[in-house]
């Protein structure tokens, strides 16, 4: 009897540690369908121009593109894994469809945080609860919203925490094989993320702070080393910057990159990952943190040299470009404030430790602003909770938070600290992470629709009415008197059409995104258009002023043209001496040259209609060269009719004079314009009929 109730016992505890060792795959799947459920409710795009990136270098690799390739030609971004995790998407799916199952991977990418954040902490030392503990933690953070966009984050996460995996490990049992993994999963959070390209500095600092002694029995770490810095001193030597860091290169070049804004804004940096997850992981954590690297605790090394290094390196950033503190960037340390705090929980922490620290975040968290963020900040959701911090009495409020905290843990028996340690958390992140699905959930995004999306309406409409495999390019033409409503257009016209892979510009003129653009090189004798590239199908304007391509329009949306384009390119017409976005220039006369058909062979009749639109608020004047002045109230549209005589293989000419000009806005090339300019009428439209006869 005795040994069957020891079998008991026996068979009761090996149900619990199965229990135990499968409720890492039970968060997993509870957070996987969760965050599934929500990121699927979103079904449109929010951040540009990243989204709009991603999603074409998806498109690429689909196609074929070994390279990172944007409107076909190869570009230095190196962050390509995620764009390989959705190539399959992107080259099976429409797009509509490939960015609701993007969200569906985001989500699963996401939520498999959870494993190693598990073997984290395991790793570390902790218990199994603990340890289940920290993986849910690490999955219900705020930033899981990110999920509900096409950027990196999602990948990144999971492999960021991997790769902290296989560094500790690599510091707690030195080994070759050790290295080897450890050096691969740098490789592989390179590129997944260029940022992460810090890690390689944090991960040898880890190994002299921890066993400087032994760092030359490390011998493949140290070859590893040395190739990497020769060559990094010749790519310094010879400029090469650019080809390592890719778009991101202007992050080593660009500005002072360790100013003292830079300490001051790390700290706040730090303070808003911290306040998002309950403060706790920050100030305790952060107590047990300071301790263990005096003790060459190998996961204490690691951490801190990882979130130093990480957090100046966001904080360099963000001060040089905007000024402003992105916690999207950092919120990757979560996991590891969670398992200090585990680590400072179990193993008690330093009273002086946890003072300094505290009096750190008190002090640091004035250096940020808290306000009222309207909807979600994509950027900083952690932002959600400016507005009622701002109410509570702000930087001030966080800094009594900080030591209202520190004496409860310092003054609470040490069974009663876990438990208030989880309930604090729990409630930080629970309700931030509420606030930033709702706030997201219930808002529009910059195109105006519902990001949820607007039943009915359709997105891709070039894609259906083009044949499979069509390659199309796009004209891109300033409408609207804005930027941000031309880019708005544009973006749209790009994102959602897989089929449109080029864009073209006329000059250096107005862009909508970073990416690469070919020239079309106009012959104004003759028309023809050159080009790089000379797809079949061309996406134009309507009321484009600049030129109009010869060819057969197939589709019309949006004002939007898709044209069946003649080959080699041609111009039916084309305009001199405007703005790019169609207005007159005061003083200065501009010409409408229409061009004589190819299979012309004496002289043709046109007919040419010129709409001509004055400012809104101002009336201007104008008049056809050898005609008599003409006066347009504001807002005024005339339509301007003619007769030309197009002689065979040449053109013909229409100038047009303003002659009372007004103040507008200067050419919107970018978001930030707000110098003027002098102007007369606007092209609105131009239309030309071939009668046939002659003339």
């Amino acid at each position: 009897m005795k040994q069957l109730a020891n079998a008991g016992v026996t068979i009761r505890r090996s149900s619990r540690v199965a229990a135990l060792e499968a409720a890492p795959a039970a968060a997993l799947v509870a957070a996987a369908a969760i965050l599934v459920v929500l990121a699927t409710r979103v079904r449109d795009w929010v951040v540009m121009t990243d989204e709009l990136q991603y999603a074409k270098l998806a498109t690429a690799i689909a196609q074929g593109d070994v390279l990172p390739t944007l409107r076909g030609q190869h570009v230095s971004a190196y962050a390509q894994v995620y764009p390989a995790l959705l190539a399959p998407l992107y080259g099976l799916l429409s797009v509509p469809d490939a960015l609701s199952a993007t969200h569906v991977l985001n989500a699963l990418l996401f939520a498999s945080t959870a494993i190693p954040a598990y073997l984290l902490s395991r790793s570390a030392g902790l218990t199994r609860g603990f340890a289940l503990a920290i993986a849910f933690a690490s999955i219900a953070a705020p930033w899981n919203v990110l999920t509900a966009f096409v950027l990196t984050e999602s990948a990144a996460y999971p492999i960021f925490v991997w790769t902290l995996l296989a560094l500790h490990r690599s510091l707690v049992a030195p080994s070759a094989r050790a290295d080897v993994l450890a050096l691969a999963a740098l490789t592989l959070a390179f590129f997944t993320r260029t940022q992460f390209v810090v890690l390689a500095l944090a991960f040898p600092l880890a190994v002299l702070a921890a066993d400087g002694r032994r760092v030359l029995r490390r011998r493949l770490l140290l070859a590893a080393y040395a190739v990497a810095s020769v060559a990094a001193l010749i790519l310094a030597a010879t400029g090469g910057v650019d080809r390592v860091l890719g778009s991101y290169a202007v992050t080593a070049t660009e500005g002072r990159i360790l100013s003292w804004r830079v300490f001051e804004q790390a700290g706040a940096h730090l303070d808003l990952v911290g306040i998002a997850i309950g403060l706790l992981p920050l100030l305790v954590g952060g107590a047990w943190l300071v301790s263990s690297v005096r003790r060459r605790e190998p996961y204490g090394t690691l951490a801190v040299t990882t979130i130093v290094l990480l957090t100046l390196a966001t904080s360099s950033y963000d001060v040089r470009f905007g000024d402003v503190v992105r916690d999207r960037y950092v919120f990757y340390l979560a996991p590891l404030l969670f398992i200090a705090l585990a680590l400072g929980l179990r193993d008690g922490f330093s009273v002086a430790a946890l003072a300094a620290t505290t009096a750190f975040v008190a002090v640091t968290v004035f250096a940020y602003d808290f306000h009222a963020v309207p909807g979600l900040y994509v950027d900083s959701p952690a932002a959600v909770l400016g507005g009622w911090i701002d109410d509570s009495g702000g930087a001030a409020f966080v800094a009594l938070a900080c030591v209202v905290l520190a004496v409860l843990v310092l003054t609470a028996r040490p069974r009663f600290r876990v438990p208030i340690a989880a309930v604090v958390v729990a409630l930080a992140i629970g309700v931030t992470s509420a606030s930033a699905w709702s706030r997201l959930l219930e808002s529009h995004g910059p195109s105006g629709r519902p990001v949820v999306g607007q039943p009915g309406e359709v997105l891709d409409w070039a894609d259906r009415v083009l044949p499979q495999g069509a390659q199309v390019g796009v004209i891109p033409y300033v409408r609207g008197g804005t930027w941000g409503l031309a880019a708005i257009l544009w973006w749209d016209v790009e994102f959602w059409n897989r089929t449109v892979d080029r864009s073209f510009a006329i000059g250096k003129t107005w862009e909508y995104a970073p990416f690469p653009n070919e020239q079309l090189r106009i012959d104004e004798e003759t028309g023809r258009v050159r080009s790089p590239s000379q797809p079949q199908f061309v996406i134009t304007d309507s009321h484009d002023a600049r030129l109009r391509l010869a060819g057969t329009s197939v589709a019309r949306n949006y004002d939007l043209d898709v044209l069946d384009a003649a080959r080699p390119y041609r111009a039916e017409w084309i305009t001199r001496d405007l703005f790019p976005d169609g207005w007159m220039r005061s003083g200065t006369p501009a010409t409408v040259r229409v061009f004589a058909a190819p299979a012309t062979r004496g002289p043709e009749t046109v007919q040419l209609e010129v709409q001509l639109r004055a400012p809104r608020a101002r009336p201007v004047g104008y008049r056809v060269v050898g005609g008599p002045s003409r006066r347009m109230h504001a807002g005024q549209l005339v339509i301007l009719e003619r007769e030309l005589c197009v002689p065979p293989g040449s053109y013909a000419d229409l100038q047009l004079v303003s002659t009372k000009g007004a103040r507008i806005v200067a050419v919107p090339i970018g978001p930030l314009v707000t110098t003027t300019r002098a102007v007369g009428p606007r092209i609105d439209d131009i239309r030309v009929t071939r009668t046939g006869m002659a003339c």
